[in-house]
């Protein structure tokens, strides 16, 4: 999620649950996230706090937040948005829970994987893949046909 994303997910969710949300940062994975402000992120020590967005839509940045500050806890939660590859680690977990059996290759009919990948993305309510995104693609290795 890019920072103006999470910023507006913020602005909304703070204005919905009328409770405070801050945004909050990940170097690693250059990914930014809102949460609840009374709850700070998993392995706190990876994400920096960005900034906070009150009830009423004002941004407060981090540094300007007072210091060991204790807020009330928030009765929400922020839903999570998967990375591409836990999207890719998910649809392949849930795939092993399908019957009956899929077979999946190249002497395979494709249409199935087809239906059960647009299957699992509406059901993670992820957005539809777009134009032209098999040209982001990396090469990757084919079998060598026997």
């Amino acid at each position: 999620m890019t920072k103006d994303d999470a910023i507006t997910s913020a602005t909304t969710l703070a204005a919905k649950h009328e409770a405070p949300v801050e945004v909050w940062y990940h170097p690693l994975s250059n990914r930014f996230l809102p949460r609840p402000a009374s709850k700070s992120p998993m392995n706190p020590d990876l994400w920096t706090k960005v900034l906070r967005v009150n009830v009423d839509g004002a941004q407060i940045l981090a540094e300007d937040l007072p210091k060991d500050e204790v807020l009330p806890p928030d009765d929400f939660t922020v839903p999570m948005i998967l990375t591409p590859s836990e999207a890719v680690t998910g649809f392949a977990a849930w795939l092993t829970s399908q019957k009956p059996l899929i077979k999946v290759g190249a002497s395979q009919d494709a249409s199935i994987m087809s239906k059960l990948a647009k299957e699992f993305i509406e059901g993670q309510r992820l957005d539809p893949p777009r134009a032209g995104w098999t040209k982001a693609l990396q090469p990757y290795p084919v079998a060598p046909s026997k």
